[in-house]
């Protein structure tokens, strides 16, 4: 099996302006649903908040837990009534910040043939809804358990972030039989984060890099593409 070229990118802050974790707040709050969960959220990852600023808890430590737990908003739900969710993500959340430069890399990318990836440690389920509408190949985020159907709001592996972003990307990839030219390949973020993400590819770039990874990316020789 020949190895193709791909490109893989992160989501928030690179391809759109807005985080993906306040869309699915905003679902419940206009909905007035799940209030003690949302009040539990915030009032949990404030401490977590201040403990980072404290240089308590490092950057994966804050953030890991944010994005686990945006699971107990799925808690209860059936498969069918969380595609409710990442379809109103798209068409309200979304609309109207997606990084037209952002896009427009992509594009390039399609029209030559590449394998497209989104990378996030956002619901995997929202991932592979925004991908197929983009037109990728391929999404890789945060899996959550169902049972009999459900969401049991609990995570069903591990968080998509930091060096697992690149391990759980080679597993899928692996999984779906695609084998991919790294040194060849290309990926695109914003943030520190996803610095193994950028480091598995030959061509890491830096799209429209936070305070971070800026300074990170010049000093690596890298490619940076601002907003």
């Amino acid at each position: 099996m020949s190895s193709r070229k791909a490109a893989f990118f992160d989501l928030d802050g690179t391809l759109t302006s807005v985080r993906t974790w306040a869309g699915i707040l905003d679902y419940f709050k206009h909905r007035g649903e799940k209030r003690f969960t949302y009040f539990q959220f915030w009032a949990y990852h404030t401490i977590l908040y201040f403990l980072h600023k404290a240089k308590l808890l490092s950057q994966t430590g804050f953030r890991e837990p944010w994005a686990a737990n945006l699971g107990w908003f799925l808690r209860g739900l059936a498969e069918d009534e969380v595609e409710d969710i990442w379809r109103w993500m798209y068409e309200h959340h979304f609309t109207g910040h997606w990084h037209a430069h952002s896009l427009e890399i992509l594009d390039r990318h399609k029209q030559q043939g590449d394998y497209l990836v989104l990378v996030s440690a956002s619901p995997a389920p929202l991932g592979r809804f925004v991908a197929k509408q983009l037109g990728m190949d391929l999404a890789v985020g945060t899996e959550f358990e169902v049972i009999d159907g459900c969401y049991t709001g609990r995570v069903q592996d591990k968080v998509c972030i930091a060096d697992r972003k690149a391990t759980q990307t080679k597993m899928r990839l692996l999984d779906a039989s695609v084998s991919i030219n790294f040194a060849d390949s290309s990926a695109y973020a914003d943030s520190p984060g996803d610095l193994a993400m950028l480091e598995m590819t030959g061509r890491p770039v830096a799209l429209n890099p936070d305070n971070l990874l800026l300074p990170i990316a010049k000093d690596r020789g890298w490619e940076i593409v601002l907003k």
